[in-house]
């Protein structure tokens, strides 16, 4: 079973490869969110199954010399659903803080008591990312082709936060993690409203659209001599998930969503929020 809580933080927790308008500031110029703590709770059948945490740190000079942002994502399962399907799933980046996107991050998956750990690094110039899994004593290494756009789990959804969210306004990110490299499409569709234990909050109604992606070299053998952009194919999908809500006021609050899984339906909604400072 995918990691499914981790997932959905995903779809509510920088440089979208399609989108009809682009904000001139950069990347650093539109990040404001250190110091914010994000909690949520997850229900599933009516009942809560999850609790889930989103923490964003302060820029922090690397040993490079490059500034970064280190993010981090916790979802625990409770209640009758840790008896029934116990799960702890943990998510660590570091955000370069110049453009948006990933630099290294790790997934670590335990869920009934098998784990499974995924290290990235992105080399988003180089169109590659190095992944290492490791389940047990078990470790495999690989190199998978991805765009130099390339986001993870978290880092998109801190770049949709930034973005315009009139009705209509659509954009198109790449996502990977270490297992599959998707295509997520936001699409703004109604400005309505939603409550939570924060309130009644106006938001921007966006529905999502998944896409899984194969990718490979444009020439035979061209990767040790030439450094070209991969070319895709369309292995799932177009796939439906749901919808999701952002706030429109200044806090552009990542709010929940409401989306259908193979094991039904799941709804997500903010309860706390500690503001960012």
């Amino acid at each position: 079973m995918r990691p499914i809580a981790l997932a959905l933080c995903a779809c509510l927790a920088a440089v979208p490869a399609v989108a009809d308008e682009l904000p001139q500031d950069t990347a650093a110029e539109r990040f404001r969110w250190s110091g914010e703590q994000l909690f949520y709770s997850i229900e599933m059948l009516g009942s809560e199954a999850a609790r889930c945490a989103i923490s964003v740190g302060y820029p922090t000079e690397g040993e490079d010399g490059e500034t970064y942002v280190p993010l981090e994502g916790l979802s625990i399962s409770v209640g009758f659903f840790a008896n029934v399907y116990p799960m702890e799933d943990t998510a660590l980046t570091r955000m370069d803080l110049s453009d948006g996107l990933p630099t290294v991050s790790t997934k670590i998956i335990d869920e009934r008591g098998s784990v499974r750990r995924y290290d990235v690094a992105y080399g988003h110039d180089l169109f590659r990312s190095e992944i290492d899994r490791s389940a047990g004593e078990e470790l495999r290494r690989n190199v998978r082709l991805v765009p130099s756009d390339t986001h993870d789990a978290i880092t998109w959804m801190l770049d949709l936060r930034s973005r315009d969210l009139s009705v209509g306004q659509s954009y198109v990110y790449h996502v990977f993690d270490g297992w599959k490299l998707s295509r997520l499409t936001a699409r703004v569709t109604a400005h309505t409203d939603v409550y939570t234990e924060l309130g009644l909050l106006d938001v921007a109604e966006m529905r999502f659209t998944r896409e899984v992606l194969a990718s490979y070299s444009p020439l035979p053998y061209a990767n040790d001599l030439v450094t070209l952009p991969p070319v895709y194919t369309v292995t799932e999908g177009p796939q439906d998930l749901g919808v999701g809500w952002f706030s429109l006021d200044d806090r552009r609050l990542p709010v929940g969503v409401d989306i259908e899984t193979p094991i039904g339906h799941v709804r997500m909604l903010l309860d706390r929020w500690v503001a960012p400072g």
